[in-house]
C-alpha cells in the first residue's frame, strides 16, 4: 500500500509538471471526457440563434483585389484612416456593425489590436479587414420601390420576339440591388451579376458579400447590334470550383423600351427574388452623336490635332490612347475577352476626369486601375 501511494503521487506530479494539457493558462476548465453533449448542443440550436460564418472565399477575394475601393476618394480615405491610426466599426460573426463602445473593449492589448481573426479563427491583417468591413458596413441603397415596375420573363414574349428586328444603338444599364436572394444556407456568399445580350456576356458587376440582399450599383453602356434579349447571370463566387448559377433573369427589348425613357425595373428572377435594375436606351443617331466641347483645354471632345500640338510629348498620337495601348499590352493575356465585356460606366467617368486633368500624371497600372475593360 505504502508503495501504491508512492507511485500515485508521483503520477500526480509528472501531471503537473510535463503534460501540456495540464500546464496551459486555461488548466482552471475542465476538459470534458466525451463530445458529444457538444455536438448534440449545436445541431439543437434554433434558427433564430444560428450564427452565419463569412466562406472562405472572402480571402481570397481580397488576394485578387476583388474589393478594391469603386471609389478612389473612399480608398484613399481608408489608407489616410490607417496612418492615423482610425478604425472601423468592427463587425460581428452575423454580418452586422457593432457599436464603437463594443469595438474599443474587443480587442484589450496592443497585440490585439494588430491582428483581427475571421468567423473561422484565422488570422485576418488589418488592411483586409478595413476593406471587409467597409464593404459590409455600406449603407444598404435607399431604392424607392414605387417606381419600379415589375417584370417577369415568359416564354410568350420570347416567341413573339423572334419574328421582330432587334435593336440597334446603346443600352445603359444601372444593376442597382439583388434583393431576396435566398440559399438554404445562411452562410454569407460571394454574389456578382453578368449581363448578356442574345447569350453574349457583355458585363459583370464585382462581387458582393451578404446573405439574402446584395447592392451593386453598377452601370455599364452596352452597345447593340440587332438585339432581343438581355439576360442577367448571378453567379456564386468561388475560389477552388467552378462558379454555381444561383439566379436568372431577362428582359425581352423589342416593344418594350423607348429610347430616351429611363425605364425602371423590378425583374423577377428565378428561383425567387427580385432584381432591380434601370434601362436607358439611345438610338444610333442619339449615341454616336459626337459634339465638340465647351470646356478651356479639354481632351474630349477636341480635334486630334489641338490635343497632340498642345501636349507636345513627342507622339504622334494623345497620351491617352498610347498610355491605354502600352497598359493593355502589359495585362491583355491574364484576363479572358479583354475586348468583348465592358466596365463600369462609374470607374470609366472618374478615370476620363482624371485625363482633363493631366493625361502626363494619370497612373494606369494594375494598383489604381484593377480592371481591365475600363481602360480598354
Amino acid at each position: 500500500m505504502q508503495h501504491f501511494s508512492k507511485k500515485s503521487s508521483h503520477m500526480e506530479q509528472q501531471k503537473t509538471t510535463t503534460n501540456p494539457i495540464y500546464t496551459t493558462p486555461f488548466m482552471h476548465r475542465e476538459r470534458s471526457s466525451s463530445p458529444g453533449p457538444t455536438r448534440k448542443a449545436a445541431a439543437t440550436q434554433t434558427p433564430a440563434r444560428s450564427q452565419m460564418v463569412r466562406k472562405h472565399s472572402t480571402d481570397s477575394l481580397l488576394a485578387y483585389r476583388t474589393y478594391q475601393m469603386d471609389d478612389p476618394l473612399a480608398a484613399a480615405a481608408v489608407v489616410q484612416g490607417q496612418k492615423a491610426g482610425n478604425t472601423l466599426p468592427s463587425v460581428a460573426k452575423t454580418g452586422k456593425p457593432v457599436g464603437a463602445a463594443a469595438t474599443s473593449t474587443s480587442l484589450g492589448s496592443p497585440v490585439d489590436r494588430a491582428k483581427r481573426f475571421d468567423a473561422n479563427g484565422r488570422t485576418v491583417t488589418r488592411p483586409a479587414s478595413r476593406f471587409r468591413d467597409l464593404q459590409l458596413y455600406k449603407k444598404p441603397l435607399q431604392i424607392h420601390y414605387g417606381d419600379y415596375e415589375s417584370y417577369r420573363s415568359d416564354m410568350k414574349r420570347k416567341v413573339e420576339v423572334q419574328k421582330i428586328a432587334g435593336l440597334d444603338g446603346m443600352l445603359g444599364i444601372h444593376v442597382l440591388s439583388g434583393q431576396g436572394l435566398k440559399s438554404s444556407r445562411t452562410t454569407l456568399r460571394d454574389l456578382y451579376c453578368v449581363v448578356a445580350v442574345d447569350s453574349i456576356n457583355k458585363a459583370r458587376t464585382m462581387i458582393r458579400t451578404g446573405a439574402v440582399n446584395f447592392d451593386w450599383d453598377e452601370a455599364f453602356d452596352i452597345e447593340l447590334e440587332e438585339a432581343k434579349e438581355v439576360s442577367f447571370l448571378i453567379y456564386n463566387w468561388d475560389p477552388n470550383f467552378k462558379h454555381r448559377l444561383c439566379f436568372h433573369g431577362s428582359v425581352v427589348l423589342p416593344n418594350y423600351i423607348v429610347s430616351g425613357e429611363n425605364k425602371h425595373v423590378a425583374l423577377k428572377v428565378e428561383p425567387k427574388g427580385v432584381l432591380y435594375i434601370e434601362l436607358l436606351y439611345k438610338k444610333p443617331a442619339i449615341s454616336l452623336q459626337r459634339l465638340p466641347s465647351a470646356k478651356k483645354n479639354a481632351l474630349f471632345g477636341t480635334d486630334l490635332d489641338v490635343v497632340i500640338s498642345r501636349e507636345n510629348s513627342g507622339f504622334d498620337v494623345p497620351l491617352i490612347v498610347k498610355k491605354c495601348i502600352e497598359e493593355i499590352e502589359i495585362r491583355g493575356l491574364e484576363v479572358v475577352g479583354i475586348y468583348r465585356l465592358c466596365g463600369s460606366a462609374r470607374r470609366k467617368s472618374q478615370l476620363r476626369e482624371l485625363f482633363e486633368k493631366n493625361s502626363a500624371d494619370v497612373n494606369l497600372s494594375v494598383e489604381f486601375v484593377t480592371d481591365i475593360h475600363t481602360i480598354t
